[in-house]
């Protein structure tokens, strides 16, 4: 996906100019400043800080289920994060029962990339997924991260760019933990 301007040309044609999905900014996502939101006192973690509106953020999307927002160290040009309103600990706590939330995370993934976020991740230029074992916040984060490369060799190491399923020792996909801790696939079959 691309966006496309028109512009004169050196000739005073008009020239058509395109540019890659990935110099765009979200296009269904509108950025919005954090506010108060009533709960969530029994979550210390810094994401619980943010949805009480006591952290400052950059908000994408929010509904009765998530929050997305703007990584604060990001790896690459645009680095959303989306976080289950529910205080789940870490991606190894999800279960079967959280199947529905964790659809929903990728659905919302989706919007926040502007583009075709299976083609994207099938030509690895879009990391998705779940740092384990070793997290900085105890509280379940879905990584969207995009265009890769990342850009330092550590971001490189944490966000593999090995396509749709780049689960590795320190990443695991959506569908891979689908599998693993919901016991379901993340896809319904047809």
């Amino acid at each position: 996906m691309a966006d496309a301007s028109t512009s004169e040309g050196s000739r005073g044609r008009a020239v058509r100019r395109t540019k890659p999905f990935w110099e765009s900014k979200p296009k269904k996502l509108v950025a919005k400043p954090n506010k108060a939101r009533p709960g969530f006192d029994d979550n210390r973690t810094v994401f619980g800080a943010i949805l009480r509106g006591e952290l400052p953020a950059t908000i994408y999307n929010e509904d009765d289920r998530v929050l997305a927002f703007a990584d604060i160290a990001p790896a690459c040009a645009n680095h959303i994060l989306i976080i289950p309103k529910k205080h789940i600990t870490r991606v190894s706590a999800l279960t079967p029962d959280d199947l529905a939330l964790l659809r929903h995370m990728v659905e919302v993934a989706a919007r926040a990339c502007g583009g075709d976020l299976a083609e994207m991740r099938r030509a690895g230029t879009l990391a998705l997924g779940f740092h384990h074992p070793f997290i900085t916040v105890s509280h379940l984060h879905l990584h969207v991260v995009w265009p890769l490369p990342a850009r330092s060799c550590l971001d490189r190491l944490k966000f593999p760019e090995s396509g749709a399923n780049a689960t590795s020792c320190f990443f695991m996909t959506p569908e891979d933990a689908s599998e693993r801790y919901c016991r379901a696939p993340l896809i319904e079959p047809a």
